[in-house]
């Protein structure tokens, strides 16, 4: 967000520099700046690029399901997304960056950034790395001011497609409104579907999977079922390929507890079920003995 003030306060810093007076030192000076910011305005460009292509990698029905909702969204209502839905939600008085109120605080300042009371709508990409990474935004217990967000005013889930997650206030009573959580710790553990083959080593296991019943348009609801085994397990994106006996069925990034509910809030040895919705590639017939393959991706 500093890229845009960058450019004209090196070109009025030069300015400023050569119009001084004396000759040697202050040219000298605007010839070192123009010689250094082109080439660390490059540097500083390819290392926010890789954060960002990762997106690219997103279905299209997501990106299609992101595209239809921000049209959706009513011109008099408030907004706090993510970095991407900013641009096209720009014309709206009312809009917040999420960052702000993931962070507490305003970009590189002491100075608290009070959540928004009036917000009507959030729209958030699980796997932006602008916002969700240990060199950006990210900090551990970011997650709880996500959680206050959406106590006590009637939130609900009004899209989903992982990556993307959408909530929308309801006119309703917020007292008969449930609290949108997508991770839920059973009673009783579930049976299983398929197996496990998990990568590497990891404090947080995948102990098992379900899906539910597909929609026409092929997409379900896929629960994972973790363990916490160490209470200081870190935040991780889970990289998760599903397979059936016809091929790979989904191939998918998924942020265990949708950046919400994270690994950290989770107890130590209880399974918990932490449900997503994903786009199936292929068919999968009912009796199919699937495979979940998964590998744990850390936050930087």
């Amino acid at each position: 967000e500093f890229i845009p003030f960058l450019f004209p306060a090196a070109i009025l810093g030069i300015r400023r520099v050569l119009e001084h007076r004396s000759s040697t030192i202050p040219r000298l000076l605007a010839v070192v700046l123009i010689s250094v910011f082109p080439p660390l305005s490059l540097l500083l460009t390819l290392t926010i690029v890789p954060r960002i292509m990762p997106h690219a990698e997103r279905a299209p029905d997501v990106i299609e399901l992101q595209r239809r909702v921000v049209q959706a969204i009513q011109p008099d209502r408030s907004v706090a997304a993510t970095f991407e839905f900013l641009a096209p939600l720009s014309h709206r008085e009312r809009l917040y960056s999420l960052h702000h109120i993931y962070m507490g605080r305003y970009t590189l300042s002491t100075i608290p950034y009070p959540a928004p009371a009036d917000l009507d709508v959030i729209l958030i990409n699980t796997d932006d790395h602008l916002t969700f990474h240990t060199r950006a935004f990210y900090a551990p217990d970011n997650y709880l001011r996500l959680q206050k967000l959406l106590e006590g005013k009637g939130w609900k889930l009004s899209a989903h497609l992982d990556p993307f997650v959408a909530f929308e206030r309801s006119d309703a009573d917020p007292d008969h409104i449930p609290f949108p959580t997508l991770v839920t710790i059973p009673e009783h553990v579930p049976s299983f579907r398929g197996r496990v083959v998990q990568e590497g080593t990891s404090p947080v296991l995948l102990r098992g999977f379900s899906l539910a019943p597909k929609d026409p348009d092929d997409a379900t609801d896929v629960t994972l079922y973790w363990e916490k085994t160490a209470a200081d397990a870190p935040e991780f994106t889970a990289v998760c390929v599903l397979k059936g006996r016809n091929g790979t069925i989904s191939r998918v990034r998924l942020a265990p507890g949708s950046r919400i509910w994270p690994p950290q809030s989770w107890p130590v040895g209880r399974i918990v079920a932490d449900r997503h919705r994903i786009r199936l590639a292929v068919a999968a017939p009912d009796d199919d003995e699937m495979e979940m393959q998964v590998s744990v991706e850390p936050l930087f």
